[in-house]
């Protein structure tokens, strides 16, 4: 029908902010700027006070930006999201964000999730109430993320059986470490960690701490003269992979800078490519 075409020819927008000023107007912008791409509601979630506040409204952004204004929300922390009612009536409780978790956790998501039947057989299954007709999708990538977090065990937990373990790690410039001098200085861990995290949380954080026989093959590539991530990052994963039998490769170029590798002009190696194609060929064999 015409609303089919219209939605095959369009998609969800997502749009999120972590910053100092207040999310709610960078939120709202945000989306109007998505209005372009189709839409039949819209929504967003903003952390305050240290909980989640969720503002959303079947029907147009300014109906959204409404509600809102009626409803202040403040924070420094959000994401919104315009949506296709492809699962669920057109309405405000179907709307996006969706909560879990007992409002620990919400979720916006673009695409169909084919199998959600299945998946809300199984949470119903072991409790799961479900608040909104939209929700069978939705809340179990919610619920699986939080039961991760949290560390259930249960023998019918769906975390405990279903594995997020990818085949195979690419890692381009890759930030990986917190311990390591040359990452002490990161501003990837000063924004996630702060100005003084303490040796506990540095060591969480820090990627080459944790491989294990378990760690997926590894192929790395790096350029010397990276000014940003230096190369040492790199080289402490892959030493990590040897250590524990882990097949990985590292590939450093002395010149590329910080993401130039990925670039096509003459002066930069555009050999990690070929490299890359080789290395999985012979995963494969």
């Amino acid at each position: 029908d015409a609303l089919a075409d219209r939605r095959s020819d369009s998609m969800c927008g997502i749009v999120g902010y972590v910053g100092r000023r207040n999310v709610t107007e960078f939120l709202l912008e945000g989306l109007r700027r998505l209005e372009y791409r189709g839409y039949d509601s819209a929504g967003i979630a903003v952390c305050q006070a240290g909980a989640i506040q969720i503002r959303k409204r079947a029907g147009r952004v300014t109906e959204l930006a409404a509600l809102v204004e009626a409803q202040p929300v403040q924070g420094n922390v959000g994401v919104g999201h315009t949506r296709w009612a492809t699962h669920g009536e057109t309405t405000d409780i179907n709307s996006h964000p969706h909560v879990g978790g007992n409002g620990n956790v919400v979720l916006v998501h673009n695409g169909v999730i084919e199998n959600y039947t299945s998946l809300r057989t199984q949470l119903q299954a072991i409790g799961y109430v479900f608040r909104t007709n939209a929700m069978h999708a939705y809340v179990y990538r919610i619920e699986l993320v939080l039961r991760i977090y949290q560390g259930a065990q249960c023998a019918d937990d769906l975390a405990a059986t279903v594995s997020a373990r990818p085949d195979r790690l690419i890692l381009a410039y890759p930030v990986i470490s917190a311990v390591l001098p040359q990452g002490t200085k990161s501003k990837t861990f000063l924004r996630l960690l702060g100005p003084d995290p303490a040796e506990k949380l540095r060591i969480a954080v820090s990627a080459e701490l944790h491989v294990s026989a378990d760690t997926p093959p590894t192929f790395l590539f790096h350029a010397a003269d990276d000014d940003l991530v230096p190369v040492e990052h790199s080289l402490a994963f892959a030493r990590a992979c040897w250590a524990a039998g882990v097949p990985a490769e590292l590939h450093v170029y002395p010149r590329g800078g910080h993401g130039r590798l990925f670039a096509y002009a003459a002066e930069v190696s555009p050999r990690w490519r070929e490299a890359l194609l080789q290395w999985l060929a012979d995963l494969a064999r």
